[in-house]
């Protein structure tokens, strides 16, 4: 019992910061997008970030990332502050999956150590997996 009550503090404590850290990266970024928006608003632009932009990190690259803040704000990047929105979106977005892969790796290898503590057969390991997709 207490071997598992150690891997739980361990599985909280590591997610927490991890996951602590991605969630910030992702905050953050967001909270620029809006100096994107020029003042005062043009005509028919909006001044949230919407869904597409509040989960920025899942748009495909910056040129979807360029044409959502067009979309949404009505007003284009400024072409002098392009490159430097461009490698800020590229470098936040490789460091958020390299952490969202961190996470998966360590709950993995979390889950592992149960399975071996339990002495989980393959079918019942199989069996947990399907149920927790």
């Amino acid at each position: 019992m207490a071997t598992c009550q150690k891997i739980n503090q361990l599985r909280c404590v590591f997610g927490a910061t991890i996951g602590g850290t991605s969630l910030t990266a992702q905050r953050n970024f967001a909270r620029r997008i809006t100096d994107l928006l020029p003042s005062p608003p043009p005509k028919g632009a909006q001044t949230t970030l919407g869904d597409r932009l509040s989960q920025w990190w899942q748009l495909p690259d910056f040129k979807a990332f360029q044409t959502e803040v067009t979309q949404r704000f009505k007003a284009d990047i400024p072409l002098r502050q392009r490159n430097d929105w461009e490698a800020l979106f590229t470098q936040e977005k490789t460091r958020i999956h390299q952490l969202s892969a961190n996470i998966a790796a360590t709950e993995r290898s979390i889950n592992s150590i149960v399975y071996a503590l339990f002495g989980l057969s393959p079918a019942e390991i199989a069996l947990i997996e399907q149920s927790v997709k």
